[in-house]
Parts: C-alpha cells; structure tokens; sequence
C-alpha cells in the first residue's frame, strides 16, 4: 500500500490555457458533474486516449477536507470490487488534491431518480442487491463501515451497474466482530439517512450502512424519505419521527415484502436486519410473484 501522507506535492500543478479550459497532467477538466463532502467533482478527458474520468478536487488548504481526502485515497488503493468506485490515480498541488476516479454515465441515484422518477422493484431489487454486497466487502474484507451511504454516494455506469463512492467519512473496524458492538464515537453522516444512534450521538457499530440501505430503497421505490423532509425538518422532529414512527407507504407504492424488508434495515439498533438477513429475505427472490399477485387483487 502507498505511503499517502506525503509533505511534497505530486503531480503536475494546475494549469489553464483560457478561461473556459483547466488542465492537470494529461487531463482536460471539463464541466462539475457531482459535489462530494471533501470537494467538486469535474469531468476529466485523457488528451492522449479520450478516455474519461471523474476527477474529485479537493481543496487540500482545509484542513478536514484534506485528511478526508487522503483516507479516502487510502481506502480505494486497498479496495478491489464491482460495486465499489475505481481509483485510477491521484495527483496534487499546492492548492489542491485531484482524485481521478472511474467515470460512471448515469451520475448518481440522486439525480437519477429526480430526472426519471421511482424505480419498479425490479430494478431496485438489482440496485439494492449490489449495494448489499459492496457493503458487505467494506464491513467483512476490509472491515470499515462506510458511515455516509446515500443516493447521491451510490453511482450509476453505462450498464447500469451501481457503484459505491465517497469513503471520506468511513471508519475503521475491529477486525474481531464481536469487540465492534458500540465501538464507533464519530458522528459526521447525512441525517435523512442516519438511525436514532447517530442522530442521538451515541456509540455505534456497522449496522448503520444497513439503516442507510433502507432509506435509499425506501426513497428509490416512493420517491421520498421516510422520516423527514430535508430543509424543512429539524434535528429534533427527525430525532422524534425515527424514534416514535414507522414509514409510511403509499398504497400501491411497495409491495408487502418490500415493506418488510425496508422496516426490518429501519428497524431499532437490536433488532435491525444484518446482512444475511438481507440477502436471504423473500423480496429479492419472489417480488415479481408478489407484484403479479397484487394486480390480480386489484382486478377483482
């Protein structure tokens, strides 16, 4: 594994031939295409090969964003997975850290479903499922808990392959399962998709990124939050509404098993749904089965 934590500059510096046109290396940087927590992300052009990338650029002045920056460097020199972000390389200079990162088409879930609407479960299922399993390399092989999954950290590429960014908020794990209960006292993550835990301030494990899970499959198949209305709910109300209400779901918007896979990830700490749990419920086996059997009732 690289030595990151360098104190000289790598790379070429920044440089712009016009007002319209920035260049690092043998990179074009073109227009923003997303915002992470550490930086902007522009789209980068090879000039030798065409090729595209996303290009994260950090402001490395900052003294958070920079080792924010620089762990999540860390984290994708180590990381090998179909689900996750691929580190091309990274460069940096005295202003800035420039991550290149694999270039996905379809831009985040955010956005995704903003522009198109909510999912069927048939494609949530297979987006879900993906997401599942890269959590599962994070919490099992490289035993860190992401802490910040969210639709706009979940990717879409050309083949509609779903892929995990942005681990500057990630944690590392006990590598012994059983000494990570209530281990983690960080409390930086996105509150729609934070448990009562994070929201309360208290010691956490993993079983976090399984709580965020269920807000996204949640709002990819009802197009909204289960517990709150971002810019309009405060800490307190979501706090209350996590704590004392379950999700509401609009008739005809989730099937049965669907709602229950969703309550089980949205569950209080004991008795939230683990991985296997996920992966071994119904829904991703008998949902098309469910579906059909619900049209049916409404016909009669």
């Amino acid at each position: 594994m690289m030595q990151l934590l360098r104190d000289q500059a790598r790379g070429a510096p920044i440089s712009s031939s016009n007002s319209q046109e920035d260049r690092i290396g043998q990179f074009v940087l073109k227009e923003k295409i997303g915002q992470g927590t550490t930086g902007t992300v522009r789209l980068g052009i090879n000039t030798s090969t065409g090729g595209k990338c996303a290009v994260k650029i950090v402001n490395k002045t900052v003294t958070r964003k920079r080792k924010e920056a620089r762990k999540e460097i860390k984290r994708l020199e180590r990381i090998r997975h179909d689900n996750i972000i691929a580190l091309h390389h990274w460069e940096e200079d005295i202003s800035n850290i420039y991550i290149f990162l694999e270039y996905c088409e379809h831009g985040d879930l955010w956005l995704f479903i903003q522009k198109h609407g909510v999912f069927n479960e048939e494609t949530a299922r297979k987006l879900v499922s993906q997401l599942v399993d890269a959590v599962d390399f994070c919490h099992r092989s490289m035993h860190i808990c992401h802490h910040d999954i969210k639709l706009e950290n979940c990717v879409i590429t050309r083949d509609f392959r779903l892929k995990l960014i942005d681990y500057g908020f990630s944690i590392d794990l006990d590598p012994i399962p059983h000494r990570r209960d209530k281990s983690i006292r960080i409390y930086d993550s996105s509150p729609a998709y934070s448990p009562l835990e994070i929201l309360q301030r208290k010691p956490h494990d993993e079983t976090v990124d399984i709580y965020s899970i269920g807000v996204c499959l949640y709002y990819m198949l009802v197009g909204r939050f289960p517990f709150c209305t971002p810019d309009k709910t405060s800490l307190d109300e979501l706090c209350h509404n996590v704590l004392n209400n379950d999700p509401h779901f609009p008739k005809g918007s989730v099937s049965l098993l669907g709602q229950h896979l969703i309550c089980s990830m949205l569950a209080k700490r004991k008795r939230r749904a683990s991985i296997e749990d996920i992966r071994s419920h119904e829904w991703f086996y008998s949902v098309d089965k469910q579906s059909e059997e619900e049209e049916e009732d409404d016909d009669m």
